[in-house]
């Protein structure tokens, strides 16, 4: 048995008409759907539990992706971002922040934009993307201290 499954707030949801490999986390700050593919973690729909820490820069979600990070060889943020007529320039989207921020500090190894096959990850940080949710060099604003 995978140790995620008795050392981590994450359930195995194959016996709960989902599909195989699909787990729910919810450590009491926060919950996402994910799935889980050998020692591959792909994050769905992450969100903080109390509305009110929701963009409120608490430490919930790195504290929930530092739990994850020593289980997972890969760890995958995916269907990051809204269109911009929706959620204005992707850059700035708080989802995106938070997610980037993870990336650089090695808490994930890789975003993918909703709408887009192609991850953003810690090599190409650096290069143009081009999808829907606009064209955009995912390191920019970065300051270059921060830049792996």
């Amino acid at each position: 048995m995978a140790r995620w499954k008795t050392d981590l707030p994450m359930t195995d949801e194959d016996d709960a008409c989902c599909d195989e490999g699909d787990v729910v986390f919810d450590n009491g700050e926060c919950w996402f759907y994910g799935t889980v593919e050998d020692d591959r973690l792909m994050i769905h729909d992450f969100t903080a539990l109390d509305k009110e820490l929701i963009r409120a820069r608490s430490g919930v979600g790195r504290r929930a992706c530092e739990a994850l990070r020593p289980y997972f060889s890969e760890i995958v943020a995916n269907g990051v971002g809204e269109l911009p007529e929706e959620g204005g320039p992707f850059l700035e989207q708080p989802a995106f922040l938070f997610w980037r921020a993870m990336l650089v500090e090695g808490l994930v190894d890789a975003i993918i934009p909703t709408f887009h096959d192609r991850g953003i990850d810690r090599h190409n940080l650096r290069e143009e993307h081009r999808t829907p949710l606009g064209v955009f060099v995912p390191a920019d604003g970065l300051l270059p201290e921060r830049l792996p």
